[in-house]
């Protein structure tokens, strides 16, 4: 985050161990760091070039990716499942950053230094954006998005124009990315979740739609408020669910589509599906979002938690609460609109990181103190089968009533956390592709089970810097 930075100190401090980096490096990575810089409102600043090729260098070390689990369509481009964790040669060959790793049901998405996205595993409804050859439904190797139908700007653009992709998600079965201020979309698009619904015409016209498919990205809108001409309105964040969108922009406002039959668009309406990004009117500024199967949560600007969708197995985390007219314990299966959560307001708890994946999430207060809730199935919330509130991690396990945690990731049905104790990293939950234990026989792993440098592959002075669960997966980010 450069607001944390101590630019002076990088300036004078930091110039002569990066002094060596080649200058066409140096040329497209400062591209980038200036694009960052505008997003987080820090372009007003005179940032002197040395100091930009300094922190860009910085920025961009080397990473290493460790994987485990269940390889169905050989996302890590290597065949079968992996029962051990094994470093991923596949995606040794691009330099990116830990955040740029996207994960979707059962592949993979990558984002390099030059702000080019390329994907690996499944591509059944063209979700990973190959379109083309006869054997693009599974890709082998990391393998760049069609980008027949996007807009990029020239390596030589004449005005000196950089391009610059803000963000991406990946569903189920469909991706999104804003690339230069459009929005693009690719993959199933039965229930409107890509955002735009064709018309027979244009699917007449492009032989990579069908009425269920967008088999490459199609740009979806470059009006609708989006458009970078009004700032407040640009898109900062996408994120996709089972078969529903949410996005939001610089301003707070978030906007759903796609299927709303548990209401996870927000809308109190009897329409089963959003063919169009429609706005979710409910007051409050977000600041990120998080969308699991057919639930969503959000952190407001007063990083209060809101959660709106699908509550039948307490995914949103709402468990038995006191209505104010009967008195009686109610517990609702449904949130049309977003909510503030009542767990967090009573013990006035402010959030800083939250994840979900299928029917189960977990957030992370101000101190670093872990609460998790929604189906347990496989122990991936706690050892305990019935669970009838929200889980505190540190007071569920005393052995942890001391340790604190940075983020984490939520599979199917298996949780990881990485901790801010030499970022040590923990999973625990379903363990059928050895996602959580690897050396366990076990198909669950009851007691989180903390990864330890010998069984990752990597030194003990060695650090993970991010951990993602896939759906049966688990992949670690060293970071040189």
């Amino acid at each position: 985050d450069p607001r944390s930075m101590n630019l002076e100190c990088i300036k004078y401090s930091w110039l002569e161990p990066f002094d060596d980096i080649p200058d066409p490096f140096e040329v497209m990575v400062s591209g980038y760091l200036r694009a960052v810089l505008v997003i987080v409102g820090l372009d007003d600043i005179e940032w002197p070039e040395d100091c930009i090729q300094v922190i860009a260098a910085f920025c961009l070390r080397k990473c290493k990716l460790f994987a485990v689990g269940a390889n169905n369509y050989n996302e890590f481009g290597v065949k079968g499942k992996l029962s051990a964790f094994t470093q991923l040669a596949e995606f040794d060959r691009y330099s990116f950053q830990p955040q740029d790793i996207y994960t979707g049901y059962q592949r993979y998405t990558l984002k390099n230094y030059e702000d080019r996205i390329f994907s690996i595993g499944n591509n059944y409804n063209g979700e990973s954006g190959v379109y083309g050859s006869a054997d693009c439904k599974q890709l082998l190797q990391l393998t760049e998005i069609d980008m027949t139908n996007v807009e990029r700007y020239a390596d030589d653009d004449a005005d000196g124009r950089i391009n610059f992709v803000r963000c991406i998600s990946r569903g189920t079965s469909h991706t999104m990315f804003v690339l230069n201020d459009v929005l693009y979309s690719m993959g199933q698009n039965e229930y409107g979740q890509c955002g735009k619904m064709f018309s027979d015409d244009a699917i007449a016209s492009d032989e990579s739609l069908t009425k269920r498919n967008i088999l490459r990205p199609q740009l979806i809108s470059r009006a609708f408020g989006f458009s970078g001409k009004d700032g407040g309105q640009r898109i900062l964040q996408i994120e996709c669910g089972y078969n529903h969108t949410l996005v939001l922009c610089a301003n707070g406002h978030l906007f759903a589509c796609g299927r709303n039959d548990d209401y996870q668009c927000g809308q109190n309406t009897d329409k089963h599906a959003l063919h169009s990004l429609t706005l979710v009117e409910c007051g409050v500024p977000f600041t990120d979002i998080c969308v699991g199967s057919y639930h969503n949560m959000c952190i407001s600007r007063d990083q209060q938690l809101y959660v709106f969708g699908r509550n039948e197995r307490n995914e949103c985390g709402v468990y038995a609460t006191i209505n104010q007219t009967s008195g009686a314990f109610v517990c609702e299966d449904y949130y049309e609109t977003p909510t503030i959560h009542p767990y967090f307001v009573l013990r006035d708890k402010r959030i800083k990181f939250m994840t979900t994946k299928h029917e189960h999430s977990m957030v992370l207060d101000l101190d670093g103190m872990c609460y998790m809730f929604g189906s347990n199935s496989q122990y991936q919330i706690c050892h305990q089968r019935v669970v009838e509130d929200v889980v505190v991690f540190q007071e569920q396990y005393y052995e942890y009533k001391k340790l604190r945690f940075k983020s984490g990731s939520c599979g199917y049905n298996h949780t990881l956390l990485l901790s801010t104790r030499n970022n040590d990293c923990f999973g625990f939950g379903g363990n059928e592709y050895k996602q959580t234990f690897p050396y366990s026989t076990k198909k669950e792993t009851r007691d989180p089970h903390m990864f330890v440098g010998m069984e990752i592959g990597i030194r003990y002075e060695e650090r993970i810097v991010r951990c993602i669960a896939g759906e049966f997966t688990t992949i670690l980010i060293q970071q040189d």
